[in-house]
C-alpha cells in the first residue's frame, strides 16, 4: 500500500544499507523480520540470487545490533498485534494472533534467528526448520525446541482443519460455536 512495487537492485541495497550504502536510519525491526521470510520465486536467476544476498546481509549481518532493542521492538509489535488483530475474549481464542498463537511462535523463532545469525543453519524461511536448527545449535534446549515444534505443528494442523470444516480461513475458535465438535473430531 505504501511502498514501491518495483525497485532496482542498487536501490534495494541502498535502502537496506548493504554493500557500503548508508542512509540516515536503519530499517525498522519489522522490516528485518519480513526479510527473514523472503525467498526468490520467479524471474532472472542472477538478479534473484543478488537480491537474496542483499536480503541475507540486511537481515543477518548487521553490525552493532542492539539485541535488547530488537527484543523490545518485537515485544511491542507482538503486543500491538494481539491488541489490534486478535479478537479474543472469554470463550473465544485466536490461534493466529492470540496469546500462544502462531504469530507468537514465529516471532520468538525469528528473534532467536537474529540472535544466532552467526549459525548458517538458522538462516531459513521455514519456521519448523528454524526451530530444528536453533535446537541443534543450542539456542533452544531440546525441551523448549520440542515445545515450539509441537505447538507450531498443532496450531498449523488446527488451522488447516478449520479451513476444511468451515471452508474459510478463519483463525478463531469459539467454545460453543456450531461445528466445534466436528472440528474436534477432525483433530482426532
Amino acid at each position: 500500500n505504501q511502498g514501491l512495487l518495483v525497485t532496482s537492485i542498487d536501490s534495494f541495497a541502498r535502502y537496506h544499507q548493504v554493500d557500503g550504502h548508508t542512509r540516515g536510519e536503519q530499517a525498522a525491526t519489522w522490516e528485518r523480520l519480513a526479510l527473514l521470510r523472503a525467498r526468490f520465486v520467479a524471474g532472472d536467476d542472477s538478479i534473484g540470487a543478488r537480491a537474496m544476498e542483499i536480503v541475507h546481509a540486511a537481515a543477518y549481518e548487521r553490525s552493532g545490533d542492539n539485541y535488547a532493542g530488537i527484543a523490545g521492538d518485537i515485544k511491542h509489535l507482538r503486543d500491538r498485534m494481539e491488541r489490534e488483530l486478535a479478537a479474543e475474549r472469554p470463550g473465544r481464542y485466536d490461534i493466529k494472533f492470540g496469546r500462544g498463537g502462531l504469530v507468537e511462535i514465529e516471532l520468538g523463532v525469528q528473534l532467536l534467528q537474529l540472535l544466532f545469525a552467526h549459525e548458517p543453519s538458522v538462516r531459513t524461511q521455514q519456521t519448523p526448520l528454524a526451530i530444528d536448527a536453533l535446537t541443534r545449535c543450542g539456542a533452544l534446549s531440546r525441551e523448549h525446541g520440542d515445545w515450539f515444534a509441537d505447538g507450531y505443528r498443532f496450531l498449523r494442523r488446527l488451522e488447516q482443519r478449520i479451513r476444511i470444516v468451515h471452508g474459510d480461513s478463519s483463525h478463531l475458535l469459539e467454545e460453543r460455536a456450531a461445528g466445534i465438535f466436528a472440528l474436534a473430531r477432525r483433530m482426532g
